[in-house]
């Protein structure tokens, strides 16, 4: 359910943002799907209103697609979550590989935040966003909160939140009119709408932007990556052993399609999956252990002839 009232926005409060340039050196990648609340001095009135009705303020955001972030919030939710989200961000990690940090809090994240920026800057409070980079600068517009009463404060996040989803929706597929002989091309209009909510989904499982500046606040490790090699089982089980051995779990189903393409390194061209119907399903068979396909696997169905 939307929590933003369908009553005017004071007009008042619909003016345009400033542009901060901070340098393109960041401690974090800049995400244009998060809102976040800073300033150069704590401003009371406005901590005290977001620490109250933070899950006000977070689900008007996540109605419109944005992600808000506030960063004493973020500070207190790495912290519950600790050693699981870093293991999930660098796999290969071990608990012995992380350490806490000392003295870390939201003040200090936010002024090494604003020690990026290309010129001297004096916040009073108000909601920052990624737009663009630029000639190797990372341009934010910024909103400045001017009236810091209770009930004002509300009306100028809903001022702001309507201005953004308005002028940057979520996002906007226009269904491709593409001929089926260059299906590797272009996905199918439900399949570009279906890969865009996974990504969302996975952006907000990684805790990137600025959550992700949080974790190596808090805590202190190296982030060098690696990829790690697979392991098959003789029972079809996926561990990767340079991440802590750490099992890949999958259904029958999309397990089945991941071990037919590692037949072929080539690749399979999507038109030509069926092509592969018995292949697949002989696999999908020996990891299922059934010899009854479920309704819900048309894909491995017989297809019906045509009379």
């Amino acid at each position: 359910m939307n929590t933003i009232p369908n009553s005017p926005i004071k007009r008042e409060y619909m003016r345009p943002s400033l542009v901060i340039r901070l340098k393109d050196d960041l401690p974090f990648a800049p995400e244009n799907k998060q809102v976040v609340y800073i300033e150069s001095e704590y401003n009371k009135p406005l901590n005290d209103y977001i620490s109250k009705e933070y899950a006000k303020i977070l689900e008007a955001f996540r109605y419109d697609g944005y992600t808000f972030i506030y960063i004493p919030m973020s500070i207190k939710k790495q912290k519950e979550l600790g050693y699981e989200n870093i293991k999930y961000l660098y796999p290969a990690l071990n608990d012995c590989d992380i350490r806490s940090s000392e003295g870390v809090d939201a003040r200090s994240i936010t002024k090494n935040i604003l020690s990026f920026s290309v010129e001297p800057i004096s916040l009073t409070g108000g909601l920052m966003r990624y737009v663009e980079t630029i000639d190797k600068e990372h341009h934010f517009r910024y909103f400045q909160f001017t009236n810091f009463e209770e009930g004002e404060i509300w009306e100028q996040f809903r001022a702001y939140i309507s201005v953004v989803a308005r002028l940057h929706p979520l996002y906007s597929l226009a269904k491709p009119d593409t001929p089926e002989d260059i299906a590797d091309d272009s996905f199918p209009y439900a399949a570009e709408i279906l890969i865009e909510e996974i990504k969302q989904r996975v952006a907000l499982l990684r805790q990137t932007g600025i959550n992700e500046m949080v974790i190596k606040s808090l805590f202190r490790f190296d982030d060098a990556q690696k990829l790690s090699r697979p392991t098959i089982t003789k029972d079809y089980r996926i561990f990767l052993p340079d991440y802590n051995n750490l099992e890949i779990s999958m259904t029958p189903l999309p397990k089945a399609v991941y071990f037919l393409f590692l037949k072929y390194p080539e690749g399979i061209l999507f038109k030509h999956l069926p092509d592969h119907r018995e292949e697949l399903l002989n696999i999908y068979k020996q990891l299922s252990m059934r010899e009854k396909l479920p309704k819900a696997s048309p894909m491995l169905q017989t297809p019906q002839k045509t009379r």
